[in-house]
């Protein structure tokens, strides 16, 4: 941790809305603007050197000097950053945690003797934690896997830290619109998010995305996995798999999918390659399960890898016909229903899991104190039974196992796409 003292900065200065240069390079930059204040710390950083360094946090005896609004604009190496103040009204300071900003090598040594590092402040923002109501973002509609996950999790989670857990559902872009949100939010934990492996296929898929998946999100548990379903409309020829396989051969298919890049995408691919002489099996992408299955029901789709929970009623009930279900073994659920390798493709074995994640920014003990906390109300008898009726296999993983996990299933689903030449708008 860095701390730049308030003796380093002039207040007469910062409050009369000019930029002060110190001619010392070790010392911090303010001016006020826009009811905020902006430090310029890259301006500062002369060292050489490279690599990241910590959150940097930059304390005021003085709290009225930073503005009304607690807004700071931070350039470290010329990476803005938005946080926002706290003040401390028994000690009569105010204390702005940096965020979004990598501090680098060179940035630490510039700061030279204004730095004093391991100043205990943020184990006692972890100890606090949760301060407010904590949103949690699905980046998907609302009665999805996803969404279906997060919500037994906010439920559980409101109960542990007694305060509101709300769910927001920002969907669009595959998912990238909430994901985007979340991980722009102030990194004070109190914005977190849930997603899937499409987020990991993203990470190869979409190349102009408005965030790094590898870099900007980090996994914290991974709550959950299912397989998907091969279903088609309860009219269609179809009876098995290798009936679809057969029919693929002898007209063109429409097959749905949840969208572009989704796991239920993937495995339309995985079956297209499985099948010589498919080729007018056509990928028809909507904007989330829901509406695929309403189409699928119509007969406007032949066929569609559905994520479990999107389909399961309709199988249930008798107005979808499920082939096969993707994972190793038959599911609980559908007993009935064989095993991709059971019904000849092998290949085609594919599940979908969600998982939390934070932004990298949160400090890795707050991250850490999340993943503990939401991996325990995974366990919570009750969430895990209700999780389990809606066909989830609940995992709860601790945060090392979770993060390699989703690591391996980004650079798994990378090299399919790249191999199978996957496009983002097909």
């Amino acid at each position: 941790m860095v701390v730049v003292e308030r003796q380093d900065l002039d207040p007469e200065v910062a409050g009369q809305g000019r930029q002060h240069r110190e001619p010392d390079p070790r010392r911090a930059v303010i001016g006020q603007h826009a009811g905020g204040a902006r430090i310029d710390l890259g301006a500062i950083a002369q060292a050489p050197g490279e690599g990241d360094g910590p959150l940097i946090e930059i304390w005021f005896q003085d709290a009225a000097r930073v503005g009304e609004k607690g807004i700071l604009r931070c350039n470290l190496d010329g990476r803005s950053s938005e946080v926002r103040h706290r003040s401390n009204p028994d000690e009569g300071e105010t204390r702005m945690a940096v965020s979004r900003a990598r501090a680098t090598r060179r940035a630490m040594l510039g700061l030279g003797g204004a730095a004093v590092l391991g100043a205990p402040v943020a184990s006692a923002d972890t100890d606090r934690f949760p301060t407010r109501p904590v949103r949690l973002v699905v980046p998907f509609p609302p009665g999805g896997q996803t969404d279906i996950a997060a919500r037994l999790l906010a439920r559980r989670l409101g109960i542990v830290w007694g305060v509101a857990v709300v769910v927001e559902n920002r969907a669009g872009a595959n998912g990238l619109l909430g994901a985007e949100a979340a991980l722009r939010a102030p990194p004070d934990g109190h914005t977190l998010l849930t997603i899937t492996s499409t987020h990991a296929i993203n990470a190869t898929l979409v190349a102009d995305a408005p965030y790094d998946f590898r870099a900007d999100a980090a996994t914290l548990t991974l709550l959950g996995a299912l397989p998907l379903v091969a279903v088609v409309p309860a009219g269609s020829p179809a009876v098995t798999l290798a009936d679809l396989a057969q029919l693929a051969q002898q007209r063109p298919l429409n097959g749905g999918s949840s969208g572009s890049g989704t796991p239920a995408h993937l495995a339309l691919e995985l079956f297209r390659r499985e099948v010589p002489g498919a080729v007018g099996l056509q990928h028809v992408p909507y904007r989330g399960g829901a509406p695929a299955i309403t189409d699928l029901l119509g007969a406007r789709i032949d066929f569609m890898f559905a994520n479990l929970p999107d389909a399961l009623a309709q199988v249930q009930g008798g107005r979808l016909r499920a082939l096969a279900v993707t994972g190793p073994a038959r599911h609980r659920l559908l007993p009935s229903i064989p095993a991709v390798s059971e019904a000849g493709f092998p290949a085609i074995e594919i599940g979908s899991w969600t998982a939390l994640v934070a932004a990298t920014a949160v400090p890795a003990a707050l991250r850490s104190r999340i993943a503990e906390a939401a991996a325990a109300a995974m366990a919570d008898p009750e969430t895990a039974g209700r999780a389990a009726e809606a066909g989830f296999d609940v995992l709860g993983w601790e945060e090392p196992r979770s993060v390699a996990f989703v690591a391996a299933e980004t650079e798994r689903w990378g090299r399919l796409v790249r191999e199978a030449e996957i496009r983002a708008e097909s």
